[in-house]
């Protein structure tokens, strides 16, 4: 009894690994002899499912990773890491300064990203949005309250955004002056000026 016990084959637990290579071990070859095309294809059958799970399990990891902030290769991944990496002006006045630098050098473009990004940071600590990385910008409209003053505007703004970024609108300086507009109407109806 002890002897059947101990053969992996029959334990109570397997580990994975165990499990793998006792399923491997059971896969035959056909018994018949097989003709040269036909050993070339059932190996290429075999490492193409092997690299498969490997794909497969790498992955898995890489998109674990991601969302975990974890440096692979010395720089960090995903959507979490970007934001990290962008520059978080302190004060509503840095952030115009940084946006009006940006309009100077005609980078309209980026200005209105920088406007957007300070705006749903404003707008959540005035506690109207909660910001969170996956949200879009139909997101954040929809989450401002109905009954709060500047929804209109930010709706608005959102949606010049999302053309200019997304859409594939062209930013020039009248696009620029048109979501500048609108930031500035958003802010009006924000009584305290937070730290962002």
């Amino acid at each position: 009894m002890q002897d059947i016990l101990a053969d992996p084959r029959y334990a109570p637990r397997k580990t994975f690994v165990q499990w793998l290579l006792e399923s491997l071990s059971r896969i035959h070859k056909p018994d018949q002899p097989a003709s040269g095309w036909q050993e070339v294809l059932w190996w290429i059958v075999l490492i193409w499912c092997g690299l498969t799970v490997i794909a497969i399990v790498g992955h898995i990891l890489w998109q674990v990773a991601s969302l975990l902030g974890i440096r692979i290769g010395g720089r960090l991944r995903g959507t979490r890491a970007r934001w990290a990496r962008a520059p978080r002006p302190e004060s509503l006045e840095q952030i115009q300064a940084r946006v009006r630098e940006l309009a100077a050098r005609g980078a309209f473009r980026e200005a209105v990203s920088v406007m957007m990004l300070a705006l749903v940071r404003w707008l959540e600590h005035a506690g109207l949005l909660a910001f969170h990385n996956s949200k879009t910008s139909g997101d954040y409209v929809r989450e401002y309250p109905r009954a709060s003053g500047g929804r209109d505007a930010f709706r608005e703004f959102a949606l010049t955004f999302d053309h200019i970024a997304y859409g594939g609108e062209r930013c020039d300086r009248a696009a620029y002056s048109r979501a500048d507009h609108l930031f500035q109407r958003v802010l009006k109806h924000v009584e305290q000026p937070p730290q962002v």
